[in-house]
Parts: C-alpha cells; structure tokens; sequence
C-alpha cells in the first residue's frame, strides 16, 4: 500500500551523495509524503519490481523531502541523506535527468587508472556541460541491446556543484556510449578526444 505519496513514473534514486558545502541541496523543502515499505528483509528484490513510495533501506513512514533548489525528480531527502535519480525513463534528455543547468562550478577529468584530476576552466566547463545536457537519452537497456560497449581508455568526468557535491559519469573513448544510459554524439566526442590527447597523451 502506497502512503502519502502521489503515483507517478517509477524513478530509482540512488544513495549516497556527498554534500560537502553548506548549500541549499541539503536542507529539506516541501514534504512529499513518506515510504511505503523497506524493501530489505521483505522481498527478493532481485525480482521484485519497485513501487512508489518503496525504498531499500529506510523504515516506512520515513519522510520524503524535495531538495531546495532541485527538481524533485533529480534529487531527494530522506533520512537524513540525499539521493540522487539513478534512471527517469520519462527524461529523453540528460538535462532532463540531470537538473544541474546553471549550478556547475567546475568540471575534472581523470583516467581510470589515475588519481590525478585535470580541472577545466569556466569557459570550457560551460561548453562541455551544456553539450553533455543536450544529449539524449535512450537508456541502459537499449544500450545493451547494441552490444556491451567496449573502450580503449576510460575517463571519469565529475561536475562539481555550487553546494558541494558531485554529478559523476564516464567516458569510454572509441565507444559511442556515454555513461547515464546516453549516446556521445559526434560534437562532444571531439571534444573529449581534443582534450584526452592534450592532458594524458591519448585520445
């Protein structure tokens, strides 16, 4: 039984993310109702299909808040913790996934295999973080249904947030695949490649 919460399109979130500054992500606003039902020690949830209001570990009645200053459908409060949507199948964009438009301070690259980060500057963040939001989305599952992608190198990109804390997703050079269930597209894979070949010598 679904409690206080409104049905609508089945969204995951996902847990955690790490708020590292005082911004307003952290701080609750409006109430959106309370959990249904913790999942853990009830149902198989390798088969159970998700309901609204269900969540993994919170106990029911815990309060569901919307995070001031994001959608609603991004990210969440409860418990104490922020979570932030793992899939919106009713996003055809990133943009439309991601509700990070004009809350960009800063945006790092960095190889799978290196620690060291290349941090790019405002200019450049604007221009890849407006191109990775245009992108659509057409989802894991279709994505998988073209093969498992394969990489020659793998780069993880962060966009570091106003309030502090992070949007991560992944690049695999010489795939079309982008990471949240997207498709590179021609304009930001050169982009990715001009810089991947000026910092780490690779396209």
């Amino acid at each position: 039984m679904q409690r206080g919460l409104r049905p609508m399109t089945v969204i995951s979130f996902l847990l955690p993310v790490l708020l590292l500054g005082g911004g307003s992500g952290n701080r609750p606003g409006k109430k959106l109702g309370e959990t249904a039902l913790r999942m853990a020690g009830k149902v198989d949830c390798s088969a159970y299909p998700p309901a609204h209001g269900d969540a993994t570990m919170l106990a029911e009645g815990t309060a569901v808040h919307e995070a001031r200053g994001y959608a609603k459908t991004f990210r969440l409060l409860a418990g104490g913790r922020v979570y932030e949507v793992m899939e919106n199948r009713e996003a055809k964009t990133l943009g439309e996934q991601y509700d990070i438009a004009g809350k960009v301070e800063y945006l790092t690259i960095r190889k799978d295999t290196d620690m060291e980060e290349r941090r790019f500057d405002s200019e450049l963040t604007e221009r890849l973080t407006e191109l990775y939001l245009q992108r659509k989305r057409i989802g894991e599952p279709e994505i998988l249904k073209r093969g498992v992608p394969k990489a020659e190198y793998v780069y993880n990109l962060e966009f570091h947030l106003r309030d502090g804390s992070e949007v991560r997703t992944t690049y695999l050079s010489g795939s079309e695949y982008f990471g949240s269930g997207a498709l590179l597209g021609s304009e930001l894979e050169k982009a990715l490649k001009d810089i991947t070949q000026k910092e780490f010598g690779r396209p």
